[in-house]
């Protein structure tokens, strides 16, 4: 056995960066189209239940890397309330809030 060189203050050399530390594989960005309705209903009830069920005909659409919401709501903090809580479920994909305030 080799016994491992060592640096000028005693210690012994690292191991390689690539064996030191195990990277966990990439999560895909885009959802596939199993999981697209899954998401859909995830973002919807999550709006649903933050707004209290105040945007009227709620759409969530999911395209590729992207989710779009739509509807109506009585309020401009509505609106956020249902942005916020379709961010915490769709992550880092793209967010649409095309949710009319009347």
């Amino acid at each position: 056995m080799v016994a491992p060189q060592a640096y000028h203050s005693g210690h012994a050399a690292p191991a390689p960066y690539a064996a030191a530390r195990a990277v966990a594989p990439a999560q895909p960005a885009v959802p596939d189209v199993a999981d697209e309705d899954s998401l859909s209903d995830r973002v919807e009830q999550a709006v649903k239940s933050r707004t209290g069920g105040r945007v009227r005909g709620l759409r969530v659409e999911v395209c590729r890397d992207e989710v779009l919401l739509s509807g109506e709501c009585p309020s401009f903090h509505c609106k956020q309330l249902a942005q916020h809580a379709a961010r915490t479920v769709v992550g880092k994909l793209r967010l649409t809030n095309r949710i009319e305030v009347r």
